[in-house]
């Protein structure tokens, strides 16, 4: 069952989301948004984690956060389980942002968010106009915290 999230991200937790809802989670509103691509099972992903809440402390309110789980495409199941599973782990590793779980294909993921790399992690700073302003491909480091940071505050260096 693909559920669509009706405009808006959701606030806590991960819930299933087809192409649609996918759109309504990532279009960032008033604040930047940083958009997290990320699955349990990478553990790429899992080890930069608490950079994203480093960088999600440093933020405050100044941006929204929203993870984008890739969890059924290498792990099928029911999409709601797979959800309440993604936001249980995130729970666990002290992430206190949101997550959508795509439930379409990873061709409709890629052209929906417009990546041209199929990899996670990836990590994406939005301008409340949907500008790309900071886009790293691959694990976050702790060199890339200031300037995702930077990005969202629009105060990085061109």
């Amino acid at each position: 069952m693909n559920v669509t999230v009706a405009g808006a991200r959701p606030k806590e937790g991960c819930v299933p989301v087809d192409v649609a809802g996918l759109r309504a989670a990532i279009t960032p509103d008033e604040r930047p948004l940083i958009v997290n691509h990320w699955a349990t099972w990478c553990d790429p992903c899992v080890d930069e984690l608490p950079r994203l809440v480093r960088a999600a402390a440093g933020l405050g309110n100044t941006a929204e956060f929203i993870g984008v789980s890739w969890d059924l495409f290498d792990h099928p199941g029911k999409p709601e389980k797979v959800a309440a599973k993604v936001a249980s782990f995130a729970a666990s590793s002290g992430v206190g942002f949101p997550s959508v779980l795509f439930t379409g294909t990873p061709a409709e993921l890629f052209s929906a968010c417009g990546l041209d790399v199929e990899l996670v992690p990836q990590t994406l700073v939005l301008a409340t106009d949907g500008r790309v302003l900071w886009h790293k491909k691959g694990i976050l480091t702790d060199d890339d915290v200031f300037p995702l940071i930077a990005a969202a505050k629009g105060t990085l260096p061109r």
